[in-house]
């Protein structure tokens, strides 16, 4: 596989990955609603962003071009979140079922 464009590393704070394409001499940033290491390029919420794109109003996903390439890991801090509300029975989904038992 041949990079020609930029590397986005989303839900990826630590650096890890976009440090080791920038040393491959790629051009690569990080997404991420935390920086807590100091390597977010972009500190930003995601999921607002990739409703925007359906939405097609202007998100960070604008600058992506076909030429890029984008790396998306599991967005931890949004699904540990949710991960509470599902052992507590009160996650959205859960609420809509008729009977707690269908789970």
């Amino acid at each position: 596989m041949e990079i020609k464009g930029n590397v986005h590393c989303f839900f990826e704070q630590s650096g890890t990955f976009k440090n080791e394409f920038i040393k491959l001499g790629y051009k690569a940033f990080d997404y991420d609603i935390q920086n807590d290491f100091g390597e977010t390029d972009f500190q930003i919420d995601l999921f607002p962003e990739i409703e925007k794109g359906y939405e097609e109003k202007e998100s960070i996903f604008d600058n992506i071009t076909k030429d890029d390439f984008v790396i998306a890991f599991s967005p931890c801090i949004y699904f540990e979140t949710m991960q509470s509300t599902y052992y507590q029975m009160t996650n959205t989904n859960i609420k809509k079922t008729k009977h707690k038992t269908e789970i």
